[in-house]
């Protein structure tokens, strides 16, 4: 009777342990790099001729991401021209690291890729993106702004 306690305890007492869990240990599911979390094919903005106002444009992705990493890219059209009097500005903001650049103007025509990586530091991942398409005085022809393909994809 006594060696039978004595396996009998140590039974019971690592039964216990082994169905305690630790309930802050929350497994993710695993998500592929590569995975787009967000995806818009255009958004557009115009100043018809004959206008002298700011128009803009933006949108806002807020989720949680089973990501360390995530890309932001779009490209960015526009017909802007400084000595018309028109401007683009972009203003964009996240909680990922590194914060996000002060505003980006343009001046004249663009066409361009631009992309921006952040390290994600909470699961909770938040991205505001906001640009305005600015007449300083009247236009006399239509001007506008273009972003295609804005997306979020997972890189780590």
């Amino acid at each position: 009777m006594k060696n039978t306690c004595a396996f009998i305890i140590p039974l019971l007492i690592s039964v216990f342990f082994v169905s305690c869990s630790d309930e802050d240990n929350i497994n993710q599911p695993v998500v592929p790099i590569g995975t787009v979390f967000f995806a818009t094919d255009s958004m557009v903005a115009k100043i018809d001729s004959g206008g002298y106002y700011t128009t803009g444009l933006g949108t806002l992705f807020n989720q949680t991401v089973a990501a360390f990493k995530v890309k932001v890219e779009y490209r960015l059209q526009s017909n802007c021209d400084s000595s018309a009097g028109v401007t683009v500005s972009i203003n964009d903001s996240t909680n990922g690291t590194p914060q996000s650049p002060e505003a980006l103007n343009f001046y004249g025509p663009v066409d361009t890729l631009l992309s921006s990586v952040y390290q994600v530091d909470n699961l909770s991942f938040y991205y505001n993106f906001n640009s305005w398409l600015i007449a300083s005085r009247t236009t006399y022809i239509t001007r506008y702004i273009r972003i295609l393909d804005l997306k979020i994809t997972k890189v780590q």
